[in-house]
């Protein structure tokens, strides 16, 4: 066992080594939309310099997730076959998955269309978890934990969803995705 332990612990360094460049512009990234700048060292030796940042990548940034994330998402399902039942089995399933999302942006402070939009524009990648409630709850009732807090989010709906900052996800691709 411990083997397969210090192979995941391996394989977890070398990931987190391959993202470093990632990283550092990620981090770039954010400053910029934090509107933080700093000058090279030459400048800010002449006396009469003076540090005004541009606030154009983060106005840019706003603009671009309002407008985006403000259309309403189509969600569109191909029917498997050309029969009548398929299709109206497709678009049962287009509204169970617009009443999910609904419920999914009661949960959170702004909807998940902005998180995505948002993270997609700044880093050109977006990392995110869909959660099952009712799976977490099975799960950590398993290791008798407290569900207390997850039963009373289950108003919300059954789903959640959490998109992350890319720094803090390392993905391996393959062929296969």
């Amino acid at each position: 066992m411990p083997k397969i332990l210090e192979y995941y612990m391996l394989l977890a360094e070398e990931m987190i080594k391959l993202d470093v460049p990632r990283n550092r512009m990620n981090d770039k990234m954010d400053a910029m939309d934090h509107v933080e700048w700093l000058p090279p060292k030459e400048l800010s030796k002449i006396d009469w310099w003076r540090t005004t940042p541009s606030k154009d990548p983060h106005d840019a940034l706003r603009t671009g997730t309002n407008v985006l994330s403000a259309q309403k998402e189509a969600i569109t399902l191909l029917p498997l076959a050309a029969n009548v039942e398929t299709k109206q089995k497709a678009n049962d399933n287009e509204r169970v998955l617009a009443w999910i999302m609904a419920q999914v942006n009661k949960r959170r402070q702004g909807t998940v269309q902005k998180s995505v939009v948002k993270s997609a524009l700044k880093f050109d990648e977006v990392c995110g978890l869909v959660i099952d409630v009712d799976e977490q709850i099975k799960n950590k009732k398993v290791i008798e934990a407290d569900t207390k807090r997850l039963e009373a989010s289950k108003r919300f709906g059954r789903f959640a969803v959490e998109v992350y900052h890319p720094n803090n996800v390392h993905v391996q691709y393959s062929g296969l995705m």
